[in-house]
């Protein structure tokens, strides 16, 4: 089963083309890594997965659906949820209160039909004993594990990644890419957008790199980083 395919999929802001003709198909239980220079066109891919910004050209299609025009919470609630580079929580409010409100608002239910699935989520993300701690009070990694934690809430068949390891030490950064692996481990379907690519690499089985809003490659993560075109575009070594 499809989860994701894009078919010819660009999008310009005035004479600048950030993506250009992109195609991919991403299976369910699958996890697709995306790497490529600053600039490369990442995040706008993942805004057009999103629906935060619409393609100029081609489809999206989303388990079966058509959702290139559909907005940004209709593909919410038909499966898709999302991390940010920038953890932006509720501050005011509790980590568990944080899962309600994504869950309630992504899902379209009432808060007393998603709260024991929000307590698997916490279990799940390392969480559950931060539940009653006010997220403005939160370390850099539980801040990230809560930025995970809220997107899993709203239920996703695609879970998108952007950056999550970014800033992180490297202990910090083993236990994140623990948790994503066993999410990932249950079925879930992830596309991670990361710099970190020793974490990336460690959890995808496949690697996309974008190099001015095209697709340069897209394969086993080995194969991709032995090919010298992309280590030159995206390491930036004469090979």
């Amino acid at each position: 089963m499809t989860v994701l395919e894009l078919t010819s999929v660009s999008k310009s802001f005035g004479a600048l083309k950030v993506t250009d003709d992109v195609s991919l198909s991403v299976p369910k239980g699958q996890a697709l890594g995306v790497i490529g220079p600053n600039g490369a066109g990442k995040s706008t891919l993942f805004n057009l997965i999103t629906g935060n910004i619409l393609a100029d050209q081609g489809r999206i299609t989303l388990l079966g659906h058509d959702v290139t025009r559909r907005p940004a919470m209709d593909r919410v609630r038909m499966g898709v949820g999302r991390s940010f580079q920038i953890p932006q929580p509720f501050e005011g409010l509790t980590v568990f209160e944080n899962l309600l409100t994504a869950a309630a608002y992504g899902r379209g239910l009432p808060e007393s039909a998603v709260a024991g699935d929000c307590a698997d989520v916490l279990r799940d993300t390392g969480l559950l004993g931060k539940a009653n701690a006010l997220a403005g009070s939160l370390t850099l990694l539980d801040r990230k594990r809560l930025e995970l934690a809220r997107a899993m809430a709203t239920g996703p068949e695609l879970l998108l990644l952007d950056e999550i390891a970014g800033g992180l030490t490297e202990a910090e950064c083993r236990t994140l890419v623990e948790t994503i692996r066993g999410l990932h481990g249950k079925g879930i379907t992830i596309i991670w957008i990361e710099h970190v690519l020793h974490a990336l690499n460690s959890v995808v089985e496949r690697l996309l790199v974008l190099d001015f809003g095209k697709v340069i490659g897209i394969g086993e993560p080995a194969e991709i980083m032995a090919s010298k075109e992309v280590r030159e575009i995206y390491l930036g070594m004469e090979v």
